[in-house]
Protein backbone atom coordinates (compact mmCIF):
# COMPACT_ATOMS: atom_id res chain seq x y z
CA UNK A 1 0.00 0.00 0.00
CA UNK A 2 1.52 3.20 -0.64
CA UNK A 3 2.62 5.88 1.78
CA UNK A 4 2.91 9.45 1.66
CA UNK A 5 6.33 9.47 1.20
CA UNK A 6 6.05 7.10 -1.45
CA UNK A 7 3.74 9.14 -3.38
CA UNK A 8 5.87 12.47 -2.63
CA UNK A 9 8.73 10.31 -3.80
CA UNK A 10 7.06 8.86 -7.06
CA UNK A 11 5.27 12.71 -8.31
CA UNK A 12 8.97 14.13 -7.57
CA UNK A 13 11.04 11.58 -9.53
CA UNK A 14 8.32 12.36 -12.55
CA UNK A 15 8.23 16.02 -12.38
CA UNK A 16 12.16 16.18 -12.40
CA UNK A 17 12.72 13.97 -15.25
CA UNK A 18 9.75 14.90 -17.51
CA UNK A 19 11.03 18.50 -16.69
CA UNK A 20 14.53 17.98 -17.42
CA UNK A 21 14.16 15.86 -20.37
CA UNK A 22 11.08 17.14 -21.98
CA UNK A 23 9.89 15.22 -25.31
CA UNK A 24 12.75 12.89 -25.11
CA UNK A 25 11.59 10.48 -22.42
CA UNK A 26 8.10 9.60 -20.82
CA UNK A 27 7.17 9.04 -17.52
CA UNK A 28 4.63 6.95 -16.75
CA UNK A 29 2.52 5.57 -13.37
CA UNK A 30 1.21 2.56 -12.46
CA UNK A 31 1.00 0.86 -15.76
CA UNK A 32 -0.32 -2.74 -16.13
CA UNK A 33 3.10 -4.45 -17.64
CA UNK A 34 2.40 -7.92 -19.30
CA UNK A 35 5.95 -9.84 -19.11
CA UNK A 36 4.62 -13.40 -20.15
CA UNK A 37 1.43 -14.92 -18.21
CA UNK A 38 2.49 -12.25 -15.21
CA UNK A 39 1.55 -9.05 -14.79
CA UNK A 40 3.83 -6.51 -13.32
CA UNK A 41 2.95 -2.48 -11.96
CA UNK A 42 5.97 -0.79 -11.25
CA UNK A 43 5.36 2.52 -9.86
CA UNK A 44 6.91 4.53 -12.53
CA UNK A 45 7.89 3.46 -16.22
CA UNK A 46 10.17 5.55 -18.44
CA UNK A 47 9.95 5.18 -21.92
CA UNK A 48 11.93 7.04 -25.01
CA UNK A 49 10.56 10.35 -26.69
CA UNK A 50 7.44 12.11 -25.70
CA UNK A 51 4.02 10.25 -24.82
CA UNK A 52 0.82 9.94 -26.89
CA UNK A 53 -2.65 9.53 -26.14
CA UNK A 54 -3.88 6.52 -27.43
CA UNK A 55 -7.01 6.47 -29.82
CA UNK A 56 -7.81 3.11 -28.08
CA UNK A 57 -6.62 2.31 -24.86
CA UNK A 58 -4.85 -0.98 -24.10
CA UNK A 59 -4.88 -2.25 -20.21
CA UNK A 60 -1.86 -4.27 -20.57
CA UNK A 61 1.32 -2.62 -21.93
CA UNK A 62 3.63 -5.49 -23.73
CA UNK A 63 6.46 -2.98 -24.37
CA UNK A 64 8.83 -3.11 -22.19
CA UNK A 65 10.28 0.50 -20.51
CA UNK A 66 14.19 1.71 -20.46
CA UNK A 67 13.55 1.76 -16.81
CA UNK A 68 11.59 0.92 -14.34
CA UNK A 69 11.34 2.54 -10.84
CA UNK A 70 10.37 0.66 -7.71
CA UNK A 71 9.59 2.73 -4.38
CA UNK A 72 10.23 0.41 -1.50
CA UNK A 73 7.05 0.63 1.03
CA UNK A 74 6.84 -0.67 4.46
CA UNK A 75 4.56 -3.59 3.17
CA UNK A 76 7.26 -4.98 0.45
CA UNK A 77 10.70 -6.19 1.02
CA UNK A 78 13.84 -5.82 -0.63
CA UNK A 79 13.72 -9.07 -1.57
CA UNK A 80 10.08 -9.03 -3.26
CA UNK A 81 11.36 -5.36 -4.99
CA UNK A 82 14.80 -7.32 -6.26
CA UNK A 83 12.85 -10.35 -7.96
CA UNK A 84 10.94 -7.93 -9.67
CA UNK A 85 13.75 -5.76 -10.75
CA UNK A 86 14.99 -9.36 -12.34
CA UNK A 87 11.98 -10.01 -14.03
CA UNK A 88 11.41 -6.92 -15.58
CA UNK A 89 15.31 -6.57 -16.84
CA UNK A 90 15.00 -9.93 -18.49
CA UNK A 91 11.57 -9.25 -20.22
CA UNK A 92 13.89 -6.41 -21.55
CA UNK A 93 13.93 -3.29 -19.61
CA UNK A 94 17.41 -1.60 -19.55
CA UNK A 95 17.41 -0.40 -16.50
CA UNK A 96 15.64 -0.89 -12.90
CA UNK A 97 15.51 1.64 -9.56
CA UNK A 98 14.86 0.83 -6.62
CA UNK A 99 14.24 3.95 -4.35
CA UNK A 100 14.44 2.98 -0.48
CA UNK A 101 12.81 6.18 1.38
CA UNK A 102 14.25 5.23 4.91
CA UNK A 103 17.67 5.21 3.90
CA UNK A 104 17.54 7.86 1.10
CA UNK A 105 19.23 5.54 -1.47
CA UNK A 106 18.39 4.67 -5.36
CA UNK A 107 19.68 1.53 -5.57
CA UNK A 108 20.14 1.04 -9.84
CA UNK A 109 20.20 -2.64 -11.50
CA UNK A 110 21.56 -2.61 -15.39
CA UNK A 111 21.80 -7.08 -15.58
CA UNK A 112 20.19 -9.00 -12.59
CA UNK A 113 21.96 -9.59 -9.66
CA UNK A 114 24.22 -6.26 -10.15
CA UNK A 115 23.25 -3.16 -8.31
CA UNK A 116 24.95 0.59 -7.96
CA UNK A 117 23.60 2.58 -4.83
CA UNK A 118 23.38 6.40 -4.79
CA UNK A 119 23.06 8.36 -1.72
CA UNK A 120 21.09 11.43 -0.95
CA UNK A 121 24.21 13.31 -1.61
CA UNK A 122 25.17 11.84 -4.54
CA UNK A 123 23.41 12.18 -8.60
CA UNK A 124 21.83 9.54 -9.67
CA UNK A 125 23.13 8.99 -13.28
CA UNK A 126 21.46 5.92 -14.87
CA UNK A 127 24.06 4.10 -17.05
CA UNK A 128 21.69 3.30 -20.22
CA UNK A 129 19.17 6.67 -20.50
CA UNK A 130 22.21 8.99 -19.32
CA UNK A 131 19.28 10.35 -16.83
CA UNK A 132 20.47 12.26 -14.28
CA UNK A 133 19.00 12.94 -10.76
CA UNK A 134 19.89 15.17 -7.75
CA UNK A 135 19.02 12.79 -5.29
CA UNK A 136 19.38 15.76 -2.65
CA UNK A 137 16.47 16.90 -3.96
CA UNK A 138 14.48 14.27 -4.42
CA UNK A 139 14.77 13.44 -0.20
CA UNK A 140 14.30 17.18 0.89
Amino acid sequence: MPTWNHAVLQKRILIRIESKYEGQFSVLPELNLGIGETKLVPDLCVFAGPDAFLPHDNPLVTQMPLTTVEILSPSQTVTELSGKVEQYLLAGAKSCWIVVPEFCIVVVSTKPGTYQAFQRHETLTDPTTGIELDLEQLFK
